[in-house]
């Protein structure tokens, strides 16, 4: 085992002080559900509904975050006068260059250089899927539907009653009604959901057993732990939930297939938002159709022109990433420690990570 390299006290107080810099601009930059989801959703759907050329006309809140750039100016001059290590100080100014990246899409929103500005943020390699990797996939034949508020439920059983996890709100979205997100601090369930029984345990595996597992040991840890690169923490978070699905056996042949389609609508977007659809609802239902399109054209205003939000492609190729990773003798607790095996590897190399125990899901530990 190679030793650690110890940094100095006033290093790691300076470390800390930058981190907290960075990952406070990076929660104002956040590209969550509500700033991409548009405020006319609905009368959008049904006009798109209502016709057989139609492609909807998105309208989005108007966020200002002008504030934004003067104070990512001033953390890079922190960066520069910092005496800390190269390969440490590479990293903030790389993850300072996302945020500006960030901050180029955030504005983007709506207007036409959205997808110009999504490529620069979310580049991954594409990958065709292969059948064989993922095993015997089951499919579930069940009557019983959990609405919104009956999946609050059972995702707060989990989080407090299995892992004694109580900071963490389950709330109900009647805004992003059609879309269950996690966050930092709370996971959120739109309004209109509806799940079968296993689905609901899928669901507990991706939102709760991985991803806010993993948020509640980086939270618990240190400042440093939240610096991984965007796309990086995408893919590892994403890919991390799959695979803990596919691990599980709680994945089905429904919920595959809608990875799969996701990332066929993602090589499709220089198509419009009614040629997506048109080819994504011969296999599958319309309304499955419509908001798988709808999640890969967020973020334009005009979704019958080329473009969209590539984000969608993650789920298939996070999963493929996470398989290399454990091929390659990656532990995957590691990826419990923060979303960038990356980022574990340059932190610990410091002694920057707390050696104490994190909490894992149950299925790991058996």
């Amino acid at each position: 085992m190679l030793s650690k390299e110890k940094l100095p006290h006033e290093t790691i107080t300076k470390l800390l002080e930058l981190a907290e810099d960075l990952t406070k601009h990076r929660k104002l930059l956040r590209l969550g559900s509500f700033s991409l989801t548009p405020l006319n959703y609905d009368e959008e759907k049904e006009k798109f509904f209502a016709s057989s050329s139609y492609s909807p006309i998105f309208t989005y809140h108007n966020l200002d975050i002008s504030n934004i750039p003067p104070l990512l100016k001033k953390v890079e001059k922190k960066i520069e006068k910092a005496k800390i290590p190269d390969d440490l100080k590479q990293h903030l100014f790389a993850y300072l260059e996302n945020l500006q990246v960030l901050y180029d899409l955030k504005n983007s929103i709506g207007k036409n250089n959205f997808y110009e500005q999504a490529k620069k943020l979310l580049t991954w390699k594409d990958i065709s899927p292969k059948q064989h990797m993922f095993g015997d996939i089951a499919e579930h034949a069940e009557k019983e539907i959990f609405d919104a508020h009956a999946i609050k439920k059972e995702f707060e059983k989990t989080l407090q009653e299995v892992y004694g996890i109580n900071d963490f709100n389950i709330v109900i979205d009647d805004f992003t009604h059609n879309i269950i997100s996690a966050g930092y601090h709370q996971v959120t369930v739109g309004s209109n959901v509806r799940r079968h029984k296993s689905n609901v345990k899928r669901l507990i595996i991706h939102e709760i057993e991985s991803h806010i597992l993993q948020t509640y040991n980086i939270r618990k840890s240190s400042v440093l732990a939240d610096l991984s690169l965007y796309a990086d923490s995408l893919l590892h978070a994403e890919g991390l939930a799959v695979h803990n699905e596919v691990s599980t056996k709680a994945i089905n042949k429904q919920t595959l297939k809608m990875y799969t389609l996701r990332l066929e609508a993602i090589k499709m977007l220089d198509k419009s938002f009614r040629e997506i659809f048109d080819y994504l609802s011969q296999h599958t239902s319309p309304e499955k159709a419509y908001t798988m399109t709808y999640r890969v054209k967020r973020g334009l205003r005009d979704t019958s022109a080329p473009g969209g939000n590539p984000k969608d492609g993650v789920y298939m190729i996070g999963y493929y990433h996470i398989e290399e990773f454990l091929k390659n003798g990656g532990k995957k607790e590691t990826l419990y420690r923060t979303k960038s095996p990356q980022l574990t590897k340059l932190l610990d190399k410091y002694d920057l990570l707390p050696t104490s125990p994190i909490c894992l899901p149950k299925f790991l530990s058996l």
